[in-house]
């Protein structure tokens, strides 16, 4: 039965008013119920968010397979059968400074048990740890860096390539090193100095130095290689230094023409030397008259090994080798050339076994205290190295004896000996000199040695 829908009473059939409250009786309306249609705005607003929540889905799909590092892994892999240098590179971050030969670096990869290595960085990227982990060989040369870093509400994997640094040895001062369009430059010797970073490959190197004595040009070529120590280069310029062997220390020493403004004493040695040097040196002296003296010019390229000779007085006619020398036989005023000719050999050979154990105190009381002798052969033998060579005396002839007066002999000595040098070269010495004795408290004592003349083989 129907009922009132304002006051709920029953209706009769046929009846169109309410008889409790008057109102009209509802009409009955059959089927679905009508909805009103969507405005222009609903319309647009389902519309952008059903695209966004489309968007959304893609862009996570997106981003997940552009993040996965599996599929840079599968990239890279590709890459490398293919050969395609750049597309490994592309997957990669490379220092930016670093020697790099795509082609070679890639074939490097390729050799060196790719098939492990690409195991070994798949297992990294799935580690349960946060900070980087490094992908080595089986030889324990680190490969990749594996770095993991958040983006958004994702894990972001980074690959970097591990390149080798390579450090640089040289002697020289003012040395200069081009590679790869690159300039690196050092003022002073270095000893396993960081000269850059480098990918494995082969790179060549070309070097420039600066020295006293000349300059030198040379080029290497490098073989890099992955290692965690790094690569050593050894840069070699080839040259030869020099002893000085001279009777004036004080003399100038002068360099094709031109004077250095230094004394030999301040020199020390000439070098070094580039091996295809074409030096032409001499040494000025200024005597007790005032007059300039020029040694010979000596060729560094003449002599193979050993000391240069700057020697003075050479060519003079000497008032002591003019005079008719009595023999060693003779008798001088006290009765002493034999004793002096005696001293002298029995000086020769402490100064043999000091040359050889690097020990002045063997010679020192031949030697009268404060002499030139003294300070000169102080001064030579502080300036030996420990460095294996040797000294070996073979003869020690004296020709002559003059004895000036009771207490000062001069005597000319023959002496022969040769020096074996550390890297196995021998030199031979014929050398002249003349010795002045002197009589302190009756006892001989060296006061100077002069060097007369030498030849060498």
């Amino acid at each position: 039965m129907a009922t009132c829908t304002h006051c709920g009473k029953a209706l009769k059939d046929g009846e169109n008013f309410c008889t409790g409250c008057g109102n009209k009786r509802a009409s009955r309306v059959s089927g679905k119920r009508k909805t009103a249609p969507l405005s222009k705005k609903q319309k647009l607003t389902f519309l952008i968010g059903g695209a966004a929540i489309v968007l959304l889905v893609a862009g996570h799909f997106i981003v997940t397979q552009l993040l996965d590092p599996v599929t840079k892994i599968k990239a890279m892999d590709r890459a490398v059968t293919e050969e395609d240098a750049e597309g490994f590179l592309d997957k990669l971050e490379v220092k930016k400074d670093a020697w790099l030969k795509e082609e070679e670096y890639l074939r490097y990869i390729k050799t060196s048990d790719w098939e492990t290595i690409r195991e070994r960085l798949t297992g990294a990227v799935h580690a349960e740890q946060e900070f980087d982990r490094i992908v080595r060989d089986d030889y324990g040369n680190p490969f990749f860096i594996v770095k993991k870093k958040p983006f958004l509400f994702y894990d972001r994997f980074e690959f970097e390539a591990v390149p080798t640094t390579v450090h640089v040895t040289t002697e020289l001062s003012d040395t200069s090193f081009e590679v790869e369009n690159e300039t690196y430059d050092f003022k002073d010797p270095v000893e396993r100095e960081t000269l850059a970073s480098a990918y494995p490959g082969t790179y060549e190197i070309k070097g420039k130095a600066d020295g006293d004595y000349g300059g030198w040009k040379e080029t290497w070529v490098l073989d890099i290689f992955s290692g965690e120590n790094g690569y050593d280069f050894y840069a070699d310029f080839l040259y030869s230094t020099y002893g000085i062997d001279t009777n004036k220390p004080e003399a100038v020493l002068f360099v094709n023409g031109k004077s250095t403004k230094k004394t030999l004493a301040e020199v020390g040695e000439i070098g070094p030397v580039p091996e295809d040097a074409k030096l032409e040196l001499h040494a000025e002296w200024k005597n007790a008259d005032g007059r300039v003296e020029k040694s010979e010019v000596v060729r560094p390229g003449d002599v193979s090994f050993g000391a240069l000779p700057f020697l003075f007085g050479m060519e003079e006619e000497d008032a002591f080798l003019e005079e008719e020398q009595a023999p060693v036989e003779a008798a001088a005023p006290g009765g002493g050339e034999e004793q002096a000719a005696e001293f002298v050999e029995a000086f020769r050979t402490a100064y043999e076994e000091a040359l050889n154990t690097r020990d002045y105190s063997r010679i020192e009381p031949f030697l009268k205290e404060g002499s030139v002798a003294a300070s000169d052969l102080k001064s030579f033998m502080a300036g030996l190295e420990e460095d294996g060579s040797s000294y070996e005396f073979l003869t020690n002839e004296v020709s002559a004896i003059d004895a000036r007066d009771e207490n000062t002999f001069f005597l000319t000595t023959r002496e022969t000996f040769v020096f074996h040098g550390a890297d196995g070269a021998s030199v031979d010495y014929d050398r002249k000199k003349e010795y002045r004795l002197v009589l302190v408290d009756g006892t001989f004592a060296i006061e100077e040695i002069t060097i007369r003349d030498t030849d060498r083989n």
